[in-house]
């Protein structure tokens, strides 16, 4: 997390700095402070003017945070990076598990500490530590959704909010040049993989791979999100007639579109959470991230295909699986009964950010909703005193029991050894 400290830390310092910011924040009067805890610079700024903090998470689920408000472990109820959950789970399995759970917990908190002494030196030491921040926060924000994502335990405090940016699909509509692409054919595709990883930045034997698999569905239209521009680069490409490449797509509006027949996408948390509410077939490639966890969480629900990246470069696997993803009655039953679920929750993403966002500007902080479990220390948090207390007493019963079992079996036997003799 170094690496990401020095990535950070310009931006941190001018925000610690800057007095007109400051000043200008102050003067709105804001009832509320929503901010990024992916890293902490805003909040730090936000505890350092003394407002209302409203924590939000751009992702399913911040292992230190977590632990921090005093919710119980994550383990046994998710995947890691690189571990199978539930029937296909291993003993390997739960080691990983530990470690990379406990990893994630000291790499962020590592560079959370970092961040609060970097804030502490800048504005002065008037900065709570990142902890405190969490646990008096009213509530704590994740770009989750309960009924994608894997059943975890959560504390009230904890509010999944994921979906709340997804408007109604039939207000979206397509321009001309689209339409008329999605009119091309009986199928169409859409493929992206984000702005971070781009596809064409990709090795050639993986671009190569998705061309050829391409071409061996020449009856699919496929719209493909590729970013270079250069003619004689895009020459070498060997790019079918049947794709289409796009420097940038209306991805929104594609997914809302009945005409599209797949997305396979790289899974980023925005991206899932769009396919999921499109009630489209999706095969999902993970690149880095938490896109792995993404894959494993949307694939569980029978709708999408997750597939191995370092798999591109084989186009008659690749085009496979499209083969599935496109024509499988079971996968497009499942995704369509997945969006009819998130069209159908008890309590739509937006109307619940707002409700908590209204309550919290409203009351401030709730302190019912911070269990006291936050303050105890390692030996009282996992209770290791108590048990302590526990096995010593169930050895002392033991103990006793044995004791009192051989002295009676020693009398029994000794005494009537003894009264044959005489």
């Amino acid at each position: 997390m170094f690496v990401l400290y020095k990535q950070f830390s310009p931006m941190c310092e001018k925000i610690y700095t800057d007095k007109k910011l400051h000043k200008l924040i102050l003067d709105e009067q804001f009832d509320g402070y929503v901010a990024e805890a992916f890293d902490f610079c805003s909040l730090y700024l936000g505890d350092h003017l003394k407002l209302n903090l409203l924590p939000m998470f751009s992702s399913i689920k911040n292992v230190p945070a977590s632990r921090a408000i005093g919710e119980p472990s994550l383990l046994n109820y998710g995947p890691t990076l690189h571990t199978n959950y539930g029937a296909d789970q291993t003993v390997w399995d739960r080691v990983q598990d530990i470690t990379m759970v406990t990893s994630f917990y000291y790499a962020f908190a590592n560079l959370f500490d970092r961040q609060h002494t970097q804030a502490q030196s800048l504005m002065n030491g008037d900065v709570r530590h990142w902890k405190e921040i969490l646990q008096t926060a009213t509530f704590f924000f994740y770009n989750s959704n309960p009924y994608i994502q894997f059943a975890m335990p959560r504390l009230e405090k904890s509010v999944e909010i994921g979906g709340f940016t997804i408007g109604d699909s039939k207000s979206d509509k397509i321009d001309e040049e689209y339409d008329e692409i999605l009119n091309l054919r009986n199928s169409t595709v859409l493929i992206s993989f984000g702005t971070v990883v781009l596809s064409s930045d990709m090795p050639s034997n993986f671009k190569n791979g998705i061309s050829k698999a391409f071409a061996s569905l020449p009856d699919t239209t496929f719209i493909w999100k590729y970013e270079e521009t250069d003619e004689k680069t895009l020459k070498n490409l060997n790019v079918p007639e049947n794709v289409i490449l796009k420097t940038w797509i209306p991805q929104p509006e594609l997914l809302s579109d009945e005409r599209l027949s797949l997305f396979i996408t790289h899974g980023g948390l925005g991206s899932t959470l769009e396919v999921a509410y499109s009630g489209k077939p999706s095969i999902m490639i993970p690149i880095f991230g938490d896109q792995l966890i993404n894959a494993k969480m949307l694939s569980r629900h029978g709708g999408s295909i997750a597939f191995n990246k370092y798999e591109l470069e084989n186009s008659e696997e690749l085009c496979q699986v499209i083969r599935e993803a496109l024509f499988s009655p079971a996968i497009r039953s499942n995704a369509q009964r997945l969006a009819e679920i998130l069209r159908n929750q008890p309590v739509d993403p937006k109307t619940n950010l707002l409700r908590h966002a209204e309550f919290s500007a409203k009351f401030g902080r709730v302190k019912s909703l911070q269990p006291y479990n936050v303050h105890y220390n390692f030996v009282q948090f996992y209770m290791l005193d108590a048990y302590a207390i526990i096995i010593m007493f169930i050895v002392l019963l033991v103990y006793i029991v044995y004791t009192v079992t051989l002295r009676v079996m020693r009398k029994c036997f000794f005494g009537r050894k003894t009264e044959k003799l005489e």
